[in-house]
Order: C-alpha cells, then sequence, then structure tokens
C-alpha cells in the first residue's frame, strides 16, 4: 500500500463511525419523506441524535429535541434543533401533544418509549 493510500485508508476508518450513525438516522427520516412541512422529534442528544438533527434538520424539517439533561440543550440548538424539550418535565411535554409527524428515539438506554407517544400525531412514526 503507497503512502497516498494508507493516508485515504485512515481518513475512511475515522470516517466509519460517522458514516454509520449517518445512514441509521437517515433512512427512517427517508422512508418517512420528512421534509419542510413536518415536525419531527428527536429522543436522545448522543452521537446517533446528533446526526439525527442534523438531517432533519438539513431536510428541513422543524426539529424538537428530548433530553432528560438540562445540560444538552445548548448542544441539541448548536446541532440545529428549533426546540429543545426537558423530557422529564411534566409542564413542558403536554404542550407537544399530537404535534410531531414523527419521532426518531435514539437513546440506547432502557428507558420508557410511552413518553415519546404522546408527542405524536394520529397514525404516525416512532421509529427506535
Amino acid at each position: 500500500m503507497g503512502h497516498f493510500e494508507a493516508a485515504t485508508f485512515r481518513k475512511l476508518a475515522d470516517a466509519a463511525p460517522l458514516l454509520c450513525a449517518g445512514i441509521t438516522t437517515y433512512s427512517p427520516l427517508l422512508q418517512w419523506n420528512v421534509g419542510p412541512d413536518q415536525k419531527v422529534g428527536e429522543v436522545g442528544i448522543g452521537d446517533l441524535g446528533h446526526m439525527a438533527i442534523k438531517i432533519a434538520k438539513a431536510m428541513g424539517a422543524d426539529v424538537v429535541a428530548f433530553t432528560t439533561s438540562e445540560s444538552k440543550f445548548a448542544e441539541a440548538k448548536r446541532l440545529g434543533a428549533d426546540k429543545v424539550v426537558l423530557s422529564k418535565d411534566d409542564q413542558q411535554m403536554p404542550a407537544y401533544r399530537g404535534k410531531l409527524h414523527s419521532i426518531l428515539d435514539a437513546v440506547s438506554a432502557q428507558h420508557d418509549i410511552n413518553a415519546y407517544l404522546n408527542p405524536l400525531r394520529v397514525d404516525l412514526r416512532l421509529h427506535l
């Protein structure tokens, strides 16, 4: 393997986690035809959550990020979220009842997904 090829391989290896998170979040957003006329919820501001926010925003959606940690608010906004909701706050969650077209749940830890069903409009999608 020549010098150029080794450098290219290292760049591709470094990009692999980004590509994995990208296709994992892009695929459902594409299948849902996410666009400017939709409100998309994203649960969890971690690796997959970062990509979900950025991609949904790039597709033109109004993005609502849900997190259990107030320390993630600024990060979610920096990534492009239009709104950030503290999901463990019983005052904030009811404001989104029936408002979202879809929710992408990117939390890998065990959690109660029932809290994220109320923000969905009738007959719409929750992707885990």
